[in-house]
């Protein structure tokens, strides 16, 4: 019984997908080898299996910083206790320009502990308003996987997922030969993919690593456009 698939293993089980399991035909090793890897972080993405956290240095009266460069998805930031123990959830800046009814002018806001949290591109964030003391505040992110690239490589995904991998990569592979035999392969991810999400949401390994002080949830901190819409019928309603 296979406990966990090299990349070997995935060519076999892909090749027999695509009836070319003895040689190379339609596609190449280093095609479906690209295809696999591609496989590997659609499963990443819409799972979010693998998660990390990451120490992060706020320097006082700055509000732009670097983000990890293996990070994919940015999913929460704990604040310090300076803060409130806040868990800051991206957000976006059409959500900072709502707030107030669009009559705030965010960007001129004076330092004060962040309240929000807004990727801007792929390796840079803004916190909002820009922090007034320095402190450390931990990234909790999903990072990218591990290319597979030599015959014994694995990945870090459980077997379950790793076993989504497979119709996803014949699918990729597929699209250029039968259309309708790379969509019978895409149905068949997707099913795979509801009996991933699961078995694995109450994993440990999905648990992150810091815990913060149990608490009242405020679902403001969660989408900033909720804060604004509350505080738009407020003063403005």
């Amino acid at each position: 019984m296979i406990q966990n698939y090299t990349l070997a293993t995935f060519l076999n089980e892909v090749k027999l997908r695509l009836n070319e399991a003895s040689n190379d035909g339609l596609w190449s090793t280093s095609e479906l080898t690209t295809y696999i890897n591609h496989a590997q972080m659609r499963v990443v993405m819409d799972s979010r299996i693998l998660e990390a956290d990451t120490s992060v240095t706020i320097a006082a009266y700055r509000a732009f910083y670097n983000l990890p460069s293996d990070m994919l998805t940015p999913l929460w930031i704990y604040g310090p206790s300076i803060w409130g123990t806040l868990r800051l959830f991206p957000s976006f800046l059409l959500s900072l320009d709502r707030q107030y009814g669009g009559m705030y002018q965010w960007e001129k806001d004076t330092a004060n502990q962040s309240q929000g949290f807004v990727p801007i591109s792929y390796n840079q964030a803004i916190f909002w308003p820009p922090p007034s003391t320095q402190t450390n505040v931990t990234l909790h992110y999903v990072p990218e996987p591990t290319p597979l690239v030599n015959n014994t490589d694995t990945t870090a995904l459980p077997l379950v997922a790793q076993k989504a991998m497979i119709p996803f990569a014949a699918y990729l592979a597929m699209l250029k030969s039968d259309m309708q035999k790379a969509m019978s392969f895409k149905a068949e991810y997707k099913q795979r993919m509801v009996s991933v999400l699961e078995l694995t949401r109450h994993q440990n390994k999905d648990r992150p690593t810091v815990l913060v002080p149990a608490r009242g949830f405020d679902r403001s901190m969660a989408n900033p456009s909720i804060r604004a819409y509350r505080n738009s019928r407020r003063y403005y309603g």
